[in-house]
C-alpha cells in the first residue's frame, strides 16, 4: 500500500495513527515501503473510539496539512466514512485505504456530509495491481 500511494502521487502530508500496535506497525511499514517523508503522530484517541471523536482529533490538525491520513479500526472507520460523505454503507476491509476529498481549507471547519468518496482500495486489489 505504501508503494502504491507513492507511485500514484497520493502521499499524505501528515499521518495520525491509533496507538494500537497493529495500526502503528501497519502505517510505519507502509511509510517505509513507499519511502514517505511524512510525519506520523500516534495517539490513544483513535483506539476504541467513535466517529465524532475522530473528527475532533482531525479538527486539531494544522491547516498547513493538505492531505491527512488517519489510521484506525473497524467498525469506527466504516461509520466515519459514511459520516464524512453523507451516508451510505461503506465496508472498510482491514488494511484498506480510502480517499475522501473534503471542501474546506481548515480542518477545524470540517462538516460531516461534505466529503466526496474518490476511491477505496482494498489490500487484495492492491496486491493484484503490484503482482504480489
Amino acid at each position: 500500500m505504501g508503494r502504491i500511494l507513492a507511485d500514484a502521487d497520493e502521499l499524505p502530508d501528515s499521518v495520525v495513527a491509533s496507538s494500537a500496535v497493529r495500526a502503528e506497525t501497519t502505517v510505519r511499514l507502509a511509510a517505509d515501503e513507499g519511502a514517505w517523508p511524512t510525519p506520523i503522530r500516534v495517539t490513544d484517541l483513535l483506539y476504541n473510539t467513535r466517529p465524532e471523536e475522530v473528527l475532533a482529533e482531525v479538527a486539531a490538525e494544522p491547516d498547513t496539512t493538505a492531505r491527512l491520513m488517519i489510521v484506525g479500526h473497524e467498525p469506527t472507520w466504516s461509520a466515519l466514512l459514511s459520516e464524512l460523505v453523507g451516508g451510505g454503507r461503506h465496508p472498510f476491509p482491514t488494511a484498506a485505504i480510502a480517499r475522501v476529498d473534503l471542501p474546506t481549507d481548515s480542518w477545524s471547519l470540517l462538516q460531516p456530509g461534505s466529503g466526496e468518496l474518490r476511491w477505496i482500495l482494498p489490500p487484495r486489489l492492491a496486491a493484484a495491481v503490484i503482482g504480489e
